[in-house]
């Protein structure tokens, strides 16, 4: 592989779909190569065989694959090229298992091209994507694992989103300003972002009204 080429491999057992996405990866990525498999085994051949990619897309039904060992397999081959899986199931269930499998991202076959394109480019650049509506919506109302807020965390998300200090969300909350710093950096970790104003924007999308910075 050429070191200032960037690759992307495409596993899908449907040479329609990989056609498809050839021409939406272009879009993102215009100097891109690309490779394709039509199955895992095929996928993690390729892996061990042309060393690192610049992103994997994988998709969950094709021959070998899995939601769950599949994937943690894909995943632990690849590493560190970041796996994101396409696939027609959108439901809030199989989004939410991919985000805690440590996958890069979640597209939807039924995407938006444009939305796509912006997608695979972040994913490209190392970012992770996940349709925010269906991940964050349960992970913050109804709590999760890996990926859900406890109540303060809760609590705690419209203060950062609204620009608040560590001194403000801790008084607030009742806890020390330490105990406060730690769990901003974890409420940022679980949402995969690093400012205020991405956090903003993820409640924005949820539909919950950040309060004024104090």
């Amino acid at each position: 592989m050429k070191a200032d080429t960037p690759y992307v491999l495409i596993a899908d057992d449907n040479p329609t779909f990989i056609q498809v996405l050839s021409l939406t990866v272009r879009q993102a990525m215009p100097n891109v190569a690309i490779v394709s498999c039509d199955s895992l085994p095929c996928m993690l051949e390729r892996v061990r065989a042309d060393g690192p990619y610049t992103l994997i897309l994988l998709d969950l039904n094709m021959p070998g694959m899995s939601l769950e060992e599949g994937l943690q397999a894909a995943i632990d081959a690849a590493r560190p090229t970041p796996v994101a899986v396409v696939s027609g199931d959108s439901s809030p269930g199989t989004i939410q298992s991919v985000a805690r499998s440590g996958a890069g991202g979640f597209l939807g076959k039924t995407m938006d091209v444009e939305a796509m394109v912006s997608a695979i480019a972040s994913m490209a650049r190392g970012e992770r994507f996940f349709p925010m509506p269906q991940v964050l919506h349960s992970a913050v109302i109804d709590g999760d694992g890996s990926i859900g807020f406890t109540p303060q965390e809760r609590r705690m998300l419209p203060m950062i989103a609204a620009g608040q200090n560590i001194d403000q969300i801790a008084e607030q909350l009742g806890i020390t300003p330490v105990t406060g710093r730690v769990m901003v950096r974890r409420v940022l970790r679980k949402l995969s972002v690093e400012t205020p104003e991405q956090v903003a924007d993820a409640l924005l999308r949820l539909g919950i009204q950040a309060p004024e910075a104090g």
